[in-house]
């Protein structure tokens, strides 16, 4: 009777081991792949002087980012580029 209780320990000991190295290898996964038409979002400028503007098409979308002072700053929200989109 104590083998088949150092039995049922020992299966649940795998399974600990086994669901924690689970728990270990999603966190350090790859972040996923932006959709392909993202561009950065929520520019705030903080510091200095600078334009941000939109274009091209919402499959291939634009985003210029123009900076008129020496410094600046910018906050943004989401900063992710798609394989489409284009940032300059």
């Amino acid at each position: 009777m104590n083998n088949s209780i150092t039995f049922a320990n020992s299966n649940r000991s795998w399974l600990l081991i086994v669901l924690s190295l689970l728990w270990c290898f999603e966190l350090h996964a790859a972040p996923p792949v932006p959709l392909p038409n993202v561009v950065p979002q929520g520019a705030k400028v903080v510091a200095g002087s600078v334009n941000v503007s939109s274009g091209g098409t919402r499959s291939a979308p634009v985003l210029n980012v123009n900076q008129s002072s020496q410094r600046a700053i910018v906050d943004w929200n989401t900063f992710h580029v798609g394989k489409d989109a284009t940032v300059n």
